[in-house]
């Protein structure tokens, strides 16, 4: 309806009440891929009529094509839609396709979320997205530390940021945590060193498996088939069941195979191998009991049975193979994915690709000495998303002293963020209003433990933080400190103000289970997605060992029910519950209120 609105109001022209805001927003969107391939007349697949549109559409990565045929199908919808409640309605009809696609993009690019009942007191399906004139003129930078809100009483949406900006400087927002494919399909831009990029490789897993199947078909006449094309689904489900199937992302930070590529290779590799060069039929029951063993850390000796031969390097493997060695496009401001063979080592002469090729199997099938040495390194390298180190401190205060204790820490905590920022920033400030009460929680996040250690060594030395910290002690019971690390899979969520309550779950978990926790969270979060907003996760690796948290948002207590209950019709997510129970020792949750200055709240 906001694009409707927005569609009207442009056809108005100089009648319209908002025209200096409707002439305030671009002309077109000829940066964003949806605006040049949605064509010329309402459709639900992307237009390639003309010549500048197929040689687009030709060069996109393919993650951003998938993307941009997503939003051509939402647009179709909403156009189909929108006429049909002005049929119905009396309301005018659209009839400048081209005109409703830029209004659609004004509204896709530039609206503000602001929650499901932040207008009406009946919850929404949905998000209540509005325009904010001005606030579009904001642009976006992942190191922007705001905080966002809209206040009911002056129906006014404020932002304040956390950073502190000089007199003529640029201000700036983020628009979230967000990898260039997701920058260049919404927005129309790309960012030089986005510490959220990476290369998406699951189309060309798909793309060798379809290899590994065509050859199977055409193993020779006559000779006993040592595996059939259904054989390989049967992997691919064994490792789907194992949440390792997809989401098979490389980071800059990787400095090999990542886990997920790896494992699920390392079972699937088995279907590549011709069957002429087999001495017996595949035992898919021993492969896979064997690719478990390896899961579980055990040492699995590959020997001649799992030997690399030729045939695992043919011209249709090659092509899928050869974009799992493409890493220098991570680091390449040109590089795209339409170009893998540009890709070289920066420790010795190119290699082509059926080099690559070979190099990629024999490492996944035996172990280069990098891929051997990650099966030795600590879960935190497989695990963790690298990029950050997180502290919780837990602070129990003495009954009846928390409004003095929040008025310190809220004089103490902004400054140190000030100080010391980008390098340390403050995740959130909790009071807990159910669980252990009386009880303060802080997530503090740190650019690696270097940021860590200069931020201690500020509270011991500084006069004015050690200052602070003696009228903060007499207000304490104890203290608790713990260093985690963030999961890939569920990265910290940037600042935002929803309102509401918040839910941290801790769990202390038997030794050795939290890989196998990780695999199932892989699953489990996404079937919690789809019904609220996870705010992050860490597992720890100083203080208290062997503990996972888990951080929620929930806008009362009431939709927190609702949304549990709601998630076990989501498959996976009663698989997961039952996966994840026998890991743990004993859990806890509290359900915790925002400080005045917390980032999330």
């Amino acid at each position: 309806m906001l694009t409707y609105w927005l569609y009207i109001e442009h056809m108005r022209g100089d009648s319209s009440y908002w025209r200096h805001y409707v002439k305030s927003l671009p002309q077109d969107f000829a940066s964003v891929p949806l605006f040049l391939l949605s064509g010329e007349s309402p459709r639900g697949e992307v237009s390639t009529a003309t010549e500048s549109a197929r040689w687009i559409a030709s060069h996109l990565p393919h993650a951003v094509h998938c993307k941009v045929v997503e939003q051509q199908s939402r647009l179709f919808t909403d156009w189909s839609r929108t006429q049909m409640y002005s049929s119905s309605t009396g309301a005018p009809r659209m009839e400048n396709w081209r005109r409703y696609v830029w209004a659609w993009l004004a509204v896709s690019t530039r609206c503000i979320h602001l929650g499901r009942s932040i207008v009406s007191q009946i919850p929404a399906p949905q998000d209540t997205v509005a325009l904010a004139p001005f606030l579009d003129f904001l642009n976006h930078s992942n190191e922007a530390r705001v905080t966002t809100s809209f206040e009911l009483d002056s129906r006014q949406f404020v932002i304040r940021t956390l950073t502190p900006y000089k007199r003529g400087c640029e201000v700036f927002i983020s628009y979230g945590p967000h990898d260039n494919t997701f920058m260049l399909a919404e927005y129309g831009f790309v960012l030089a060193g986005n510490p959220f990029q990476g290369l998406e490789l699951d189309h060309y897993v798909d793309t060798w498996v379809a290899a590994a199947r065509s050859n199977l078909k055409a193993s020779t006449p006559g000779r006993p088939a040592a595996m059939q094309p259904s054989d390989v689904d049967h992997l691919i489900r064994t490792i789907e069941q194992r949440g390792l199937w997809r989401d098979f992302v490389l980071s800059p930070g990787d400095s090999d195979i990542p886990y997920r590529l790896h494992a699920a290779l390392r079972l699937l590799i088995i279907a590549a191998v011709d069957s002429q060069h087999r001495r017996q039929p595949v035992s898919l029951k021993k492969e896979i009991a064997r690719w478990e063993r390896w899961l579980r850390g055990e040492h699995v000796d590959d020997g001649e049975a799992r030997a690399v031969p030729r045939a695992a390097c043919t011209p249709a493997s090659r092509s899928g193979m050869r974009y799992f060695s493409a890493k220098s496009a991570l680091r390449a401001d040109d590089a795209s994915e339409s170009n893998p063979d540009s890709a070289s080592s920066a420790d010795g002469p190119k290699k082509t690709l059926p080099q690559k090729a070979s190099h990629i199997v024999r490492s996944i099938l035996h172990g280069s000495e990098q891929v051997r040495q990650e099966t030795k390194d600590t879960l935190s390298k497989v695990l963790a998303r690298g990029k950050y180190v997180h502290e919780l401190a837990v602070h129990d205060v003495k009954p009846g002293r928390m409004d003095e204790y929040k008025s310190v820490v809220a004089e103490l905590y902004p400054r140190i963020v000030r100080n010391l920022s980008p390098k340390v920033k403050l995740v959130g400030s909790w009071e807990t209003d159910i669980g252990d009460l009386d009880t303060a929680i802080h997530v503090w996040e740190y650019q690696g433990y270097p940021a860590l250690s200069e931020a201690y060594t500020l509270y011991k030395t500084e006069s004015a933080y050690k200052e602070l910290h003696q009228r903060l002690l007499p207000l304490l019971r104890k203290r608790n400190s713990q260093v985690m690390l963030e999961f890939k899979f569920w990265q910290t969520h940037p600042p935002v103000t929803k309102g509401g309550v918040y839910e941290l779950r801790s769990y202390m978990l038997k030794p050795g289970t939290l890989l196998e926790w990780e695999q199932n969270w892989r699953v489990g979060v996404e079937c919690r997605r789809h019904h609220e907003e996870p705010m992050g996760a860490w597992f720890s690796q100083l203080g208290d060992l062997n503990q996972v948290h888990h951080l929620w948002q929930y806008p009362d207590l009431h939709v927190r029910k609702k949304v549990r209950e709601s998630a076990w019709s989501e498959n996976g997510w009663p698989e997961t519950v039952l996966n994840t129970v026998p890991l743990i020792q004993r859990m806890s949750s509290r359900i915790m209120l925002p400080m005045s200055f917390s980032s999330l709240k």
